[in-house]
């Protein structure tokens, strides 16, 4: 489970090209960070054939799961990717919509932040 750990909930999609640039980005820093309580979890609502072709070619150590009930609706997902950032309490911190650069060094830092703060 997420109780207790920061989390990166990344909603994206095979199709989607930056979606799937962030995704070694994003594995990097779950290995960095993982120790210290740093759990990312990706979510396609694809099937779950593509994704696991998708990942046979570009594999991440994080868990990728199907989005079978209704997660992304529930979050109100807008575009993609859509990272959310969930602090050790469960609540929502950041949610960033389309990524580059600047907010992936954002996204670590709100990480490194949040990762100190104790429950």
């Amino acid at each position: 489970g997420l109780a207790g750990r920061v989390a990166i909930l990344d909603f994206w999609a095979t199709w989607c090209g930056p979606c799937r640039a962030i995704m070694p980005l994003l594995d990097t820093m779950y290995q960095r960070y993982r120790s210290e309580g740093l759990s990312v979890v990706g979510t396609s609502p694809e099937t779950e054939a593509i994704i696991r072709a998708h990942l046979s070619l570009n594999p991440v150590t994080y868990t990728v799961a199907r989005d079978t009930g209704g997660t992304i609706r529930a979050y109100g997902v807008r575009g993609i990717p859509m990272l959310v950032v969930v602090d050790r309490a469960g609540k929502v911190r950041d949610v960033m919509v389309g990524v580059d650069g600047q907010s992936v060094r954002r996204l670590d830092g709100l990480v490194q932040q949040l990762l100190a703060e104790r429950v």
